[in-house]
């Protein structure tokens, strides 16, 4: 069963991020070796738990509410290492992991199975409702995070108390520029997501609309 991917994803994140919090503690910018590869060895496990998942149920692994949370902690996860090519900062990487390996240890005590949701997402416009959907959620979220860094160091800039860990943080500039630039997409993400459902929706049968509302 592809789910027992799910423990080391969080055993790796973990690892990872007890790296990067102890190397924000030592006011280090860029996370250590040891961090790197303990995330990107989660992430790709990750990637190989919904790759084998999709690939036994034969539909994009959003069926289940610990597939979504998985999909949506890779996106992301994914989201992150892209913005990462702009900005290497440690503090978002410890925030981004903190994030996603709390979603993924929900994952651990959630049901593997959603009567119902397999018939839902048999068509192709229902799976991209779905992806979109949980996509906007993952831009949402680190968006949410770059706001409480934003927060954070905009507060110690005015009281001229800024701490070894908040001096690590990207300039407010920035924050406010990605945290603008994820809303966005978020926004757009979204908004197709939900003009493709309501385009499921009318292509469903007359005596199956109301099952699904």
């Amino acid at each position: 069963m592809q789910h027992w991917f799910l423990s080391p994803i969080v055993i790796f994140w973990g690892v990872s991020l007890c790296f990067c919090w102890n190397d924000l503690r030592l006011g280090r910018r860029d996370k250590s070796l040891p961090a790197w590869l303990f995330f990107l060895t989660g992430w790709i496990a990750q990637f190989t738990f919904l790759y084998m998942r999709g690939t036994s149920m034969g539909r994009c692994p959003v069926g289940t509410l610990a597939e979504v949370i998985t999909f949506m902690s890779w996106s992301l996860a994914g989201t992150y290492l892209i913005l990462n090519l702009v900005y290497r900062s440690n503090a978002l990487a410890c925030y981004a992991i903190t994030t996603t390996t709390f979603f993924q240890t929900l994952t651990l005590f959630l049901p593997r199975s959603s009567p119902g949701v397999e018939k839902w997402l048999s068509s192709s416009w229902a799976t991209i409702h779905a992806v979109l959907s949980v996509l906007a959620y993952a831009a949402f979220c680190l968006a949410a995070l770059l706001a409480v860094m934003y927060l954070l160091k905009e507060r110690q800039l005015k009281t001229h108390h800024l701490t070894s860990g908040t001096m690590t943080y990207p300039a407010v500039t920035n924050l406010e520029l990605w945290m603008g630039r994820l809303v966005f997409a978020g926004f757009i993400l979204f908004t197709v997501g939900l003009i493709t459902g309501f385009i499921r929706l009318e292509n469903l049968p007359p005596a199956e609309r109301q099952y699904d509302y």
